[in-house]
């Protein structure tokens, strides 16, 4: 290892407040200055995470177009560009190869590889969940010999310093007049993010109000198709919206509620708002989607950190028990913070990125790590997690589970095909 600091380049579409760019900043804010040099580029627009780095002396740059990263990466001469977002590879192709760059890690949030094109050009390529990672190795029959598995690895979203050590802030009960006795869920999403609601969570709703008609909904971004549903149930007078929270006070929000609601059209890959909120000490409540991004089962410990409930009755029932037991709301909350620091610590996290950063510039043939290398153990406990859930499941989850099972176990020359025919009701463009 010389004594100048390895040149690093993270490199995103843009820098807005998403959570792949969430990632960048947490990585830059992170790693060790004296071991790494790092700069951030947007390939096509800036925003609010890239004014936050270079308020902080960090060097970004924002290109407008895929075609200036060639020139951008002769100038900065890095030794490792590390890429950030699901097709990446696609767009950057050409420049990467014209700036003959020495190690490209590539991160993506949808876990979706063109294995031939990730292959002819990346060094590692890093899932964010263990299941997208198992869902690649398993669609795809690919080998898990070591080298593939060295190559295909799963690394985890960190989550900030911030929301694992700032002093609990309840604000928005304060700020809404909401007494502290007054049992408050909530749910978070992007504007943009239209599939990241789903009909399970607005049943539930309805259901704990009926229930128990005190409780408070606290919900941030929600689409105006949400807003007039719940207005359709008579549910107005229970909610509360919130339009906007800046992404460095998202914690407030995890604070002032009780019980976050996490349901999702499409699942998660990760799902930053569950980490978020579990490191929050404010336990999760999901439903589990086996044919789509299912991370949040992998996120949320049943029965320890979080419900997974996969029926809007079962739902329902699991934010009421959470919000009646005072105690098991405690415990989870406590529970839940402790495994998101030892899962999600920045740096924790950050302290493995740079590992594998020391690895590729000094071309080392030190071993993995068994925690790169454990799928199979994981598959097992997938497959306990999918059988796992308060209280009875539906049809329509019932159906899915057999689906996923089916397509996962069998048809091993048409797996993705099938899957991805289940999944949005079309053949794929290619069957990789």
């Amino acid at each position: 290892m010389g004594t100048e600091p390895i040149r690093v380049m993270h490199v995103g579409k843009v820098l807005g407040s998403g959570g792949t760019e969430k990632a960048i900043e947490v990585f830059a804010e992170n790693i060790n200055e004296e071991n790494f040099d790092v700069s951030v580029v947007g390939i096509h627009e800036g925003g609010i995470r890239g004014e936050y780095l270079r308020s902080q002396g960090h060097d970004v740059t924002v290109l407008g177009s895929p075609k200036k990263l060639g020139e951008t990466i002769r100038k900065k001469n890095p030794q490792i560009v590390h890429l950030h977002g699901s097709g990446l590879t696609e767009s950057t192709t050409e420049e990467l190869k014209s700036a003959d760059v020495p190690n490209i890690v590539l991160t993506d949030n949808f876990g979706w590889p063109n294995k031939s094109k990730v292959d002819s050009i990346v060094d590692r390529y890093y899932f964010i969940s263990d299941m997208t990672r198992l869902r690649f190795f398993r669609l795809f029959s690919v080998d898990r010999e070591h080298e593939t598995l060295a190559k295909y690895q799963r690394m985890y979203y960190p989550l900030s310093r911030s929301e694992l050590e700032t002093d609990e802030s309840p604000a928005f009960r304060e700020k809404l007049n909401i007494c502290s006795n007054v049992p408050v869920i909530g749910k978070i999403s992007r504007q943009e993010a239209n599939n990241k609601w789903s009909q399970i969570e607005i049943d539930a709703f309805e259901r704990v109000v009926r229930v128990k008609p005190e409780t408070i909904i606290l919900l941030v971004n929600p689409l105006e198709d949400v807003k007039r549903e719940i207005k359709r149930r008579g549910l107005d007078d229970n909610c509360h919206y919130i339009d906007y929270i800046h992404p460095r006070e998202v914690y407030k929000f995890y604070d002032s509620i009780d019980v976050m609601a996490h349901s999702s059209k499409i699942g998660e890959s990760f799902g930053y708002v569950i980490a978020e909120s579990l490191a929050r000490e404010t336990p999760v409540v999901v439903n589990s989607t086996p044919m789509r991004d299912n991370a949040q089962i992998e996120l949320v410990d049943h029965g320890e950190t979080g419900f997974v409930a996969n029926s809007s009755q079962s739902f329902a029932s699991a934010i009421i028990e959470l919000i009646e037991d005072d105690d098991k709301r405690r415990k989870f909350g406590k529970t839940g913070k402790k495994r998101a620091l030892q899962r999600f610590g920045p740096k924790k996290v950050t302290q493995e990125l740079e590992k594998e950063y020391f690895r590729l510039a000094n071309h080392s043939g030190e071993p993995l790590s068994d925690s790169t290398l454990q799928l199979g153990e994981f598959e097992s406990e997938y497959r306990s997690r999918l059988h796992t859930s308060f209280g009875q499941s539906s049809m329509t989850y019932q159906l899915e589970h057999i689906a996923w099972q089916a397509v996962s176990n069998f048809l091993p020359l048409w797996r993705y095909p099938v899957y991805h025919l289940l999944r949005y009701n079309k053949l794929p463009d290619d069957t990789r």
